[in-house]
């Protein structure tokens, strides 16, 4: 019984210290991503644009790529219909 307990304590151990890995590396990993984007973009400034800073510039971006996508499903139903003719 006890031995079953402190393999259990184990797993445990390892599942948690595989979500703490997975959590900081990822986070990690998205600042490294940030930074590259901040020294390509020319100018140093984030991706929104100028004037928008906080919820307004996050909520333009999420529109924007609402836009997008809708753009893009949009001339994907186009191509598909084209092909069919």
């Amino acid at each position: 019984m006890n031995n079953m307990m402190v393999e259990a304590l184990k797993w445990i151990a390892l599942v948690l210290v595989a979500g703490f890995i997975g959590y900081f590396g990822r986070y990690a990993a998205m600042q490294i991503i940030d930074k590259y984007r901040r020294n390509n973009s020319g100018n140093g400034s984030s991706e929104k644009p100028q004037g928008m800073s906080g919820a307004d510039g996050d909520k333009l971006s999420e529109a924007q790529i609402k836009l997008e996508k809708k753009r893009a499903k949009n001339e994907s139903k186009r191509l598909k219909k084209k092909d069919k003719t």
